[in-house]
């Protein structure tokens, strides 16, 4: 479902941004489902996804254009790519070697269409891309679509120099991030986290050993 409608958004074109803290990874096609199967899926997606790791993407710097299923959008979107490091130039203990052990965008929809198949719901696409969407537009004919590329190419080399001061060349918006939560958003509904790794918890047993024991009585 898209945010707003085309005529709303030619009266207010930052209608085509994503919400705040609404952009997003896809692992899954959008998909239609009952609100007393919510219960069911969202415990399937938790059994598959237990035994996922969580990776590092790296996000940018060029733009791609996606257009929905429907072929009633186009969207403007970040590249997406897990970082990698290869076995002969790692160290062990290294940064590298850590991200070696990470989990991949490939483990996760691997995980979520293991999950969708057994609720009857399509998987994923064969070949996913995986990206950030950060504007949309109403595909109203291909003239639009054609528009919307050339757009997209003229923009992504001025994302490869300096993005602000300070900032290193060539970087431009590529950035990383942990990928650390997978959520499921349902229309209407409020999200479900069916799996998390939040890096800034300490292990169990660490918090179990930082507790005070309580005062004798």
């Amino acid at each position: 479902d898209l945010p707003v409608s085309a005529s709303a958004a030619t009266r207010d074109p930052e209608a085509l941004l994503p919400e705040p803290r609404q952009t997003h990874v896809s692992v899954s096609r959008v998909f239609a489902t009952r609100a007393k199967d919510h219960a069911g899926l969202h415990a399937a997606l938790r059994r598959r996804l237990a035994a996922t790791r969580p990776w590092t993407a790296a996000v940018g710097p060029g733009f791609k254009t996606f257009v929905n299923d429907e072929r009633t959008s186009v969207f403007v979107a970040l590249a997406v790519s897990p970082l990698s490091s290869h076995d002969d130039d790692r160290e062990e203990g290294s940064v590298e070697d850590s991200r070696a052990k990470e989990g991949s965008f490939g483990e996760t929809v691997r995980a979520v269409d293991a999950a969708l198949a057994s609720r009857g719901h399509a998987p994923f696409y064969d070949d996913p891309d995986p990206h950030v969407s950060v504007l949309w537009a109403p595909l109203e004919d291909g003239a639009r679509l054609g528009d919307v590329e050339a757009a997209a190419r003229d923009v992504s080399p001025g994302t490869r120099a300096h993005a602000s001061p300070g900032t290193p060349a060539g970087t431009g918006f590529r950035f990383e991030t942990r990928v650390e939560k997978v959520v499921c958003r349902v229309s209407g509904f409020p999200e479900t986290t069916v799996w998390g790794r939040p890096a800034t918890l300490p292990p169990p047993d660490a918090a179990a050993r930082k507790r005070k024991p309580p005062p004798p009585p």
